[in-house]
């Protein structure tokens, strides 16, 4: 009898420690009422488990990469199109960290390695304009905005 109640217990305190959400940091602690089962009689008896720790699940989700840098080495799309007044939402991930300049709007972002960074404006001046990383003077893509 004794092995149905260990395994009763583990099933619930297991239950009680995957309580998370995605995307969201999430501390758990909860108390959960088990029953026992204390003799072949069938009575039951409540006993309160509390679990002795604290899970925290943190993930971190920011919209997808258009562009990683990794060891000097550019990947993704070479040009993004938008039409004058539409909003420019743009993610790098570089591994050093450095200013986007984005010629023509003369704006900067500032990168830090490993995080991602969202270049975002609104395209209010047509042409093809160079983002590029400043210090390194590397290329990353073009910003073509038409009329």
């Amino acid at each position: 009898m004794r092995t149905r109640i260990g395994w009763l217990l583990a099933a619930v305190l297991m239950v009680a420690a995957c309580n998370g959400g995605a995307g969201t940091t999430t501390t758990t602690s909860s108390t959960s009422t088990v029953p026992i089962v204390t003799s072949t009689t069938q009575a039951v008896t409540s006993t309160t488990v509390a679990p002795t720790t604290t899970f925290a699940v943190t993930t971190t989700t920011a919209a997808s990469v258009d562009v990683t840098v990794q060891a000097g080495e550019v990947v993704g799309p070479e040009r993004f199109s938008f039409a004058v007044g539409e909003q420019v939402s743009v993610w790098v991930l570089s591994d050093t960290g450095d200013e986007i300049h984005v010629h023509g709007y003369d704006l900067y972002f500032e990168t830090q390695p490993g995080i991602p960074t969202e270049i975002a404006l609104t395209a209010d001046v047509p042409g093809i304009f160079e983002v590029e990383l400043e210090s390194s003077h590397l290329p990353l893509f073009e910003l073509e905005v038409t009329p």
